[in-house]
């Protein structure tokens, strides 16, 4: 009989996949990954700069990161030197960041057990393999693959 699967520990449990975005982060470590989530999907280097100038404005003033899609905090920035067309994208740009802030933050408070983690073509097909090395999963014993 199959004994049940227990959750690992902590430190064994496997990693997220790589992501700028984590839970639970104080409001500059949310800026810093704002801005590292941002930088990632645009690939035109004076865009990034223009993105890098707009981070450092807003750090200068103290914004938190929340502020950045206000109208006030637009303005503000605007008036300070910021590219008014890379600040315009910032409300939109914040709006899908704190989706998948959120989507992140809800998948990290599930239980491991309830992560969908690929382990390969075995994991995908729902073979896993048992203490001696061998695949588990269903066989034409079983019954599954009867005719009747």
């Amino acid at each position: 009989m199959r004994q049940p699967r227990q959750k690992p520990a902590p430190e064994q449990r496997p990693h997220l996949p790589s992501s700028p975005i984590r839970s639970n982060a104080i409001d500059e470590e949310q800026m810093d990954q704002f801005e590292e989530w941002v930088l990632r999907k645009e690939v035109a280097p004076i865009r990034q700069e223009a993105y890098r100038r707009v981070f450092e404005l807003a750090r200068k003033d103290c914004y938190l990161v929340s502020q950045l899609k206000e109208r006030d905090t637009i303005n503000e920035l605007k008036s300070k030197g910021a590219p008014a067309g890379i600040i315009a994208l910032i409300p939109k740009q914040y709006s899908e960041f704190k989706a998948q802030y959120n989507a992140a933050s809800a998948l990290q408070a599930l239980p491991s057990s309830h992560r969908y983690e690929d382990s390969g073509p075995s994991h995908r097909q729902g073979f896993s393999y048992n203490d001696g090395g061998e695949p588990s999963g269903l066989t034409p014993e079983d019954g599954f693959f009867d005719d009747a």
